[in-house]
């Protein structure tokens, strides 16, 4: 064997080891859905079609939401806002992201709207997910496909700027979260439409927007899990059908 071809094995083997250990890393901090999540995800229909699930409006159908996740949390974490909001007439995209890091999947909502031949569409997303929504949001209102824009713990990208806007805009944050960069999240109102709608749910936390347990170095909830996802329904689902 040549020094060439043996330094070549030698690099690849050490790059596949560290594509493995990053790999494992990931996994070993993944968030995932809390047992009575995954009984939900089972029980409940959807349509899964190449990385997102879409969760039907239940009766007459009122508004259609896309859906990003937390950074490193599954999918069926968000089980519980999916079909809070499709039993109030909303569908529901769920995006599934690789490695469960949404910034991969940036211009996914933009494809679903395609695929589904969908018109006018909320966009919303979880801390991480959100930034990426609002990325994604800057492209389907250039091409007229934005409804509004919800963001759950979370603020716009700092390359975004709706400032000038007339998008209707909904930023849902909880009073015990830590995991939320407040100082960014304060600064970023600026590049907000004045007219966008901040709420605040008392006793909530970082975690609870989802349904995955703890997440390391949030707060402490004073109200439950379910009470939290309950009162993030309502608020998401009453914004969506003011602006009907």
């Amino acid at each position: 064997m040549t020094r060439q071809r043996k330094w070549f094995y030698g690099i690849f083997g050490a790059l596949f080891a560290l594509i493995l250990l990053f790999y494992g890393f990931i996994l070993m901090f993944t968030y995932r859905g809390t047992p009575e999540a995954i009984e939900k995800w089972n029980e409940h229909s959807y349509v899964k079609k190449n990385q997102y699930y879409r969760f039907e409006a239940k009766g007459e159908k009122q508004a259609t939401l896309l859906f990003y996740t937390g950074a490193l949390v599954e999918p069926q974490a968000y089980v519980g806002i999916a079909e809070g909001l499709a039993k109030n007439g909303i569908t529901t995209y769920v995006i599934e992201s690789s490695l469960n890091l949404p910034i991969f999947e940036m211009g996914t909502m933009e494809t679903i709207v395609k695929e589904e031949n969908l018109d006018k569409v909320y966009v919303a997303g979880h801390s991480l997910g959100g930034v990426v929504a609002s990325l994604d949001a800057v492209k389907l209102q250039k091409d007229n496909y934005l409804a509004g824009l919800i963001l759950l713990a979370s603020y716009p990208d700092k390359s975004v700027d709706f400032s000038s806007s007339s998008i209707p805009v909904l930023s849902i944050v909880a009073s015990q979260d830590k995991v939320l960069n407040w100082d960014k999240y304060e600064a970023s109102k600026a590049r907000l439409p004045k007219s966008s709608k901040e709420l605040m749910i008392q006793g909530g936390n970082h975690s609870g927007f989802g349904m995955y347990g703890e997440q390391k170095g949030d707060g402490k909830a004073s109200i439950s899990n379910d009470e939290q996802q309950q009162k993030v329904i309502e608020k998401m689902t009453g914004f969506m059908k003011q602006l009907k």
